[in-house]
């Protein structure tokens, strides 16, 4: 594939050494489009347990309250405490890795690093000849015991409380600090203009983590990496982190804390001690400490490929192949020539297709793949030529963007800022798969591994590809967006397309016999499945959220410091919320819908079959989840439901076959 992508963006001095291939979709997204001057919304970064705030002089630290409704749980920010390196400027990135990342301000004296890391309970400064000073909206009331109006108080390790109740320790490593609060009790100076060393900064959420905060204040981790050793049958991937010692030097094998969310809980493992239980509540829910120089956590590694796990019921078999025969025709409903549609519509061909092969109907088979060749013949013939591509790559940013969302940033779902590509891709991604089932050799094979390695490139030394685009391991779920500054950080609205996404690579890395690629695709569907399962679907005794918001049943859009009980595209419509969470039905859906959510989640969804302006598109969506419940019931319905419902991403006979393959 040719052609360059020109378009002026963002890559400026603050990546320092760094070149492209670049992350378009971390959580710290915002820290990299913006060079801004003063505590700007669009720089804020969710750490955990801290929303920060990024500014060109330090950090802002919010341990956030939530503002709670029925429709969204919201990390309230306010402005607790910041750390601020006196005259800092010049900002950039010095180190990047899958849980921390480390920024160097240049001052006038020297320089600092911030050094953020997913989990950790401490902010941390590394001073070189540069002076630090603290700042907070509230009142400080004293500092060690003590309100210092006029004097000075000189150590290396200080508890501040605060008139809003919070209590922040600061823990000077390399030596003694002086610290002077001025008259209006909301800054605090260190007095040392030249100071060389690290400064901790942790809130003390509650009286006994006190202990654990000061036995590890030494213990400096800076980030960490993840590795994954996969079998046939099970996944397992470490979280291994990095530390330093007070002189900023790797120290291996050093037990440091750092907090889990509740999806690590439960499967946690390796030689790991829990401690701080249920602190530093989250609107993820409460956080734990660990002590550890590694998490382990093992997962069972899905099976499935082309069909359920069982079979098509007997007495539905006969209606299944007339419906497939009627198809063979069946159109778009909507313009094709944009990348999103286009791809769900070619994947809901080559479902067909499969489908066919499980009926053993050869000939249709064979007719839908050769739709599904012309389809992907429109998008993927001509890239070796700028003026006939579809699909172009982007050497500024290193990824793969259709050729209009390259000429126009905002179109294709703004697929040219690498928004959605995993849900984009891993529709066409499934489709080569299919043809490849078939045709060993078929010609888009190098394509596929293309696209494959656009969003799910397992190394980091792929000169063309960051690694694993979209995915979060901390959080263990992707993010959709790409690059742009939100005021909320990361969001993903349809998790379970980025379970279709890892999906499609489990059946390309198969059909292509790359065991490394299959292997890793499903542990991707692993921990994306379990991270769903915690944070979309609410599944009673779940205490999560808190009631009023988990009555809702389903979560519609996670942001990085926020979740919404709504869509981008259909506000508060409920079958939209709760049915974006599902399609496309697919093989793996059998193991992301579980029946202990939909049996509490069908419920609430079920008022909408008696809604008259309900879609015929979303009624076949709400019976298919109908089926995993009541299954003779929803066969009986969905067989009421028009044609107008089939024709983007879903067809009558996949419905019918989803139906009646469930238990």
């Amino acid at each position: 594939m040719s052609g360059v992508n020109d378009r002026v963006l963002t890559t400026s001095s603050i990546w320092g050494n760094f070149t492209a291939p670049y992350q378009t979709s971390p959580y710290w997204t915002n820290v990299m489009l913006g060079n801004n001057i003063g505590w700007d919304k669009s720089e804020r970064v969710m750490v955990y347990p801290y929303l920060t705030s990024v500014a060109d002089d330090g950090v802002e630290l919010c341990f956030a309250l939530l503002d709670i409704s029925n429709v969204s749980v919201v990390s309230k920010y306010q402005k607790d405490f910041s750390v601020r390196a006196h005259t800092g400027h010049h900002r950039k990135f010095t180190k990047i890795d899958h849980l921390g990342f480390t920024m160097n301000y240049k001052t006038d004296t020297g320089e600092a690093d911030f050094i953020f890391v997913r989990g950790s309970p401490f902010m941390t400064l590394f001073l070189k000849d540069s002076q630090a000073k603290f700042d907070t909206h509230n009142i400080v009331l004293s500092i060690n015991g003590i309100v210092p109006y006029s004097s000075k108080i000189v150590g290396r390790e200080f508890k501040v409380k605060l008139s809003n109740g919070q209590t922040w320790l600061i823990f000077a490593l390399n030596g003694d600090i002086t610290l002077s609060l001025s008259k209006d009790r909301q800054h605090i100076s260190v007095l040392e203009i030249k100071y060389t060393g690290f400064i901790r900064v942790a809130l003390m959420y509650q009286d006994e983590d006190y202990k654990y905060l000061v036995d590890h204040k030494d213990k400096i981790v800076i980030g960490g990496d993840v590795d994954t050793d996969l079998t046939d049958d099970s996944g397992k991937y470490s979280f291994n982190w990095i530390s330093v010692n007070k002189d900023y030097q790797i120290v291996p094998n050093t037990e440091v804390l750092v907090l889990g969310l509740p999806h690590h809980r439960d499967h946690i493992s390796g030689n790991v001690k829990r401690v701080m239980k249920d602190t530093y509540p989250t609107y993820r829910g409460s956080m734990d400490g660990y002590i550890g120089k590694q998490w382990i956590f093992k997962e069972s590694l899905s099976p499935l490929l082309w069909n359920a796990p069982r079979k098509m019921d007997s007495d539905k078999i006969e209606l299944i192949k007339k419906t497939l025969r009627k198809e063979k025709d069946l159109q778009p409903r909507e313009y094709v020539d944009a990348i999103y549609t286009a791809g769900k519509f070619v994947a809901s061909l080559a479902r067909l297709a499969i489908i066919s092969d499980e009926l053993e109907e050869t000939q249709l088979a064979t007719h839908y793949r050769k739709r599904v060749k012309t389809i992907l013949d429109y998008w993927l013939d001509g890239t070796k030529d700028l003026n006939t591509s579809r699909i172009v790559y982007d050497s500024l940013w290193g990824g793969i963007i259709s050729k209009k969302s390259w000429e126009n940033s905002g179109e294709d779902h703004r697929n040219g800022i690498y928004n959605d590509h995993h849900f984009h891709y891993g529709y066409f991604i499934y489709s080569i798969a299919v043809i490849l089932k078939s045709e060993p050799n078929y010609k888009y094979k190098g394509i596929g591994q293309q696209l494959v390695r656009d969003y799910m490139n397992p190394s980091t030394s792929d000169p063309y590809y960051p690694i694993t685009r979209h995915k979060d391991w901390y959080l263990g779920h992707s993010w959709a967006q790409g690059i742009a500054r939100l005021a909320d950080g990361k969001d993903q609205e349809s998790s379970s397309e980025a379970i279709n996404a890892y999906y499609s690579v489990v059946l390309f890395g198969h059909v292509t016999k790359q065991k490394d690629i299959y292997n890793l695709g499903r542990l991707m569907l692993a921990t994306e499945i379990r991270s769903v399962q915690t944070y979309w679907q609410i599944t009673p005794p779940s205490t999560i959220y808190p009631s009023i918001f988990a009555d809702q049943g389903v979560v519609g859009i996670v942001w990085d410091d926020k979740v919404d009980h709504l869509t981008y595209f259909g506000d508060s419509k409920t079958e939209y919320i709760h049915c974006i969470q599902m399609l496309p039905f697919v093989p793996p859906s059998e193991e992301l819908l579980a029946k202990s959510w939909l049996d509490n989640d069908w419920e609430i969804l079920k008022a909408v079959l008696d809604d008259p302006t309900l879609k015929e598109e979303w009624k076949s969506y709400v019976l298919q989840g109908m089926a995993i419940v009541e299954k003779e019931g929803a066969w009986k319905l969905i067989q009421t439901v028009q044609d107008e419902a089939y024709g983007l991403g879903n067809s009558r006979t996949n419905a019918y076959w989803w139906v009646a393959t469930r238990l």
